[in-house]
């Protein structure tokens, strides 16, 4: 997976010389010390609180609130846990840092203070901040990746193209307990037959929906990866395990492009009403044949055609046959069709083995 934060910055060209006229940029400082409740004990809650942490330092970094963040160590005063600089005023960052979870757990204080530096004079790695995007259609599922415009046609871009960055109204969305009804989520979790001690890694997982289902699945021993592109559903998704206690659930940014698993981690890839939001599919999944360990299975659940009471509009689904065509042209076998929900297509596949 890719650096999230990014702790150092580049000297740019040196300051004026003393008859020139300097112009100065303003930053805040936020400097993170350890509060009356810090611990880094290796805890299943501190280990989550401090995912939420870092997945909340990583949508301010991609919205380009926070330019840089990094810890401290070997220092004499060992209350300061680290730094960042923020781009924006001075309330405003100490209003961020303060919704940091481990500062509300805490764990972390801050302190922010206004520092001037000639303009120019710093160069920082550019955050991919988020952009506003279009409104978009409520169709009570997960979410992938893209940013790309289009209706369907036939390729293997992505049939939708928005964002979902608004936590709070996709939770209403996507956690609307009517949805248990036609999503069936015991009930799916329980046809994969997902082994005590695996590692699970839901695609798109947008809210949650399904991690604590599939955290009961794995078990205490087993791994649920939470992937999404969008960082404040992965914030949203650190803050929900922490409270539903569900600590083998890990979320984890993803890219477009790259869900960001590690070579063998998988033993089951899941993608619920998300495979149409992807672009790229066929080198897509060829690229996601390493994450899977030996015998792992990706699992496509999604919208059927026809006239349905739920999903996304007619021109936005993909039809199942051309799921199964494009991962055969990635590698893929389909190797199991689950007849369970009313108004999804379950597929299952493994890795085409070499020679056929």
């Amino acid at each position: 997976m890719r650096c999230l934060l990014l702790c150092l910055c580049l000297l740019l060209p040196s300051l004026a010389t003393a008859g020139d006229e300097m112009e100065f940029t303003s930053y805040s400082f936020v400097v993170l010390r350890a509060g009356p409740a810090w611990s880094d004990a290796d805890t299943p809650e501190n280990v989550a609180l401090q995912a939420a942490h870092i997945a909340h330092l990583t949508a301010l970094f991609e919205q380009g609130h926070v330019l840089v963040c990094g810890p401290f160590s070997d220092q004499e005063d060992a209350s300061i846990r680290g730094i960042c600089l923020y781009s924006v005023p001075l309330d405003e960052a100490r209003r961020l840092a303060e919704e940091d979870p481990r500062v509300q757990a805490g764990h972390l204080t801050v302190e922010v203070m206004t520092w001037w530096m000639q303009a120019d004079a710093l160069a920082f790695p550019a955050s991919e901040a988020v952009l506003g995007g279009g409104e978009a259609e409520e169709h009570g599922g997960h979410h992938g990746g893209g940013e790309h415009g289009g209706h369907h046609d036939g390729g293997d871009g992505p049939t939708v193209t928005h964002r979902f960055d608004d936590a709070e109204r996709w939770a209403a969305v996507f956690d609307d307990p009517g949805r248990d009804e036609w999503q069936k989520p015991v009930d799916l979790v329980a046809a994969l037959d997902i082994g005590k001690g695996d590692t699970v890694a839901d695609i798109g997982a947008g809210t949650g929906y399904f991690n604590p289902h599939l955290a009961k699945a794995v078990g205490g021993k087993g791994r649920v990866i939470a992937v999404d592109i969008e960082p404040n559903l992965v914030v949203h998704m650190a803050l929900r395990a922490l409270e539903e206690r569900t600590f083998v659930v890990e979320p984890r940014l993803g890219a477009p492009d790259d869900p960001g698993l590690a070579e063998g981690e998988a033993d089951v890839v899941l993608l619920v009403d998300t495979y149409h939001h992807i672009g790229g599919r066929i080198d897509y999944f060829t690229r996601l044949k390493a994450a899977m360990k030996s015998g792992g299975r990706l699992v496509v659940v999604d919208f059927r055609e026809g006239d349905l009471p739920v999903g996304p509009p007619p021109k936005h689904r993909i039809p199942v046959e051309q799921v199964t065509r494009e991962l055969a042209e990635a590698g893929w076998i389909e190797v199991e069709a689950i007849e369970l929900l009313p108004y999804q297509f379950v597929r299952v596949y493994r890795v085409a083995r070499s020679g056929g």
